[in-house]
């Protein structure tokens, strides 16, 4: 891990971002408690739904291209579990 536990910024600003903002956060946990499958591709979907044009803090959305979606998927993954339970 690269950038304060995360493989790099982009990967840890997408997940900063859904965390620090309320309505954000709260979609995020309706994503994990009813995503029976947390895939690549789902997390990745759902980002790019939330952050079109990349989160506030990114200059364009080619950022969002930076993204370790695998890495997001697998802490999103383990994140579920409390919310499942």
């Amino acid at each position: 891990m690269d950038y304060l536990g995360w493989t790099n910024w982009a990967t840890r600003n997408v997940n900063v971002w859904l965390d620090k903002e309320e309505s954000l956060y709260r979609e995020k946990v309706r994503f994990l408690r009813t995503t029976p499958s947390i895939t690549a591709a789902k997390v990745r979907a759902f980002c790019l739904e939330c952050f079109p044009r990349g989160t506030p803090d990114m200059r364009s959305s080619v950022e969002m291209d930076e993204v370790d979606w695998v890495h997001l998927a697998e802490s999103w993954a383990a994140e579920a579990n409390k919310y499942r339970q």
